[in-house]
């Protein structure tokens, strides 16, 4: 089984963050699907500004919101260890295939 996302993010601005206007999901080959309610407030990626021109991502790209917003709800909701939701986040970044390995990795770690 492949990690994919079901369906299209849809986002408002909320503050400096995004909120979820309608539900969105991940299937993630370990865990299953991954259901984040609407409302769900994200930050996004959480890449220091110094590195946005390193990897060229900034913590909104589209390139890495729809995984953020899967590892952000695994934090919030402690619905799975820190070390399992970055797995998650990895999976979720390399299952986009947007993303060089390179930058996966600079996220990742």
């Amino acid at each position: 089984m492949n990690s994919k996302f079901i369906n299209n993010l849809v986002t408002g601005v909320y503050g400096k963050g995004k909120i979820l206007l309608q539900p969105f999901a991940f299937k993630d080959e370990e865990h299953g699907l991954i259901e984040i309610p609407a409302g769900f407030i994200t930050d996004g990626a959480s890449i220091p500004r110094f590195g946005w021109s390193i990897i060229n991502v900034s913590p909104f790209s589209s390139t890495v919101i729809y995984a953020a917003v899967v590892h952000d709800w695994l934090y919030a909701t402690h619905k799975l260890s820190r070390r399992k939701a970055d797995k998650v986040f990895y999976r979720a970044m390399k299952s986009q295939g947007y993303l060089t390995n390179f930058q996966i990795n600079v996220m990742y770690r």
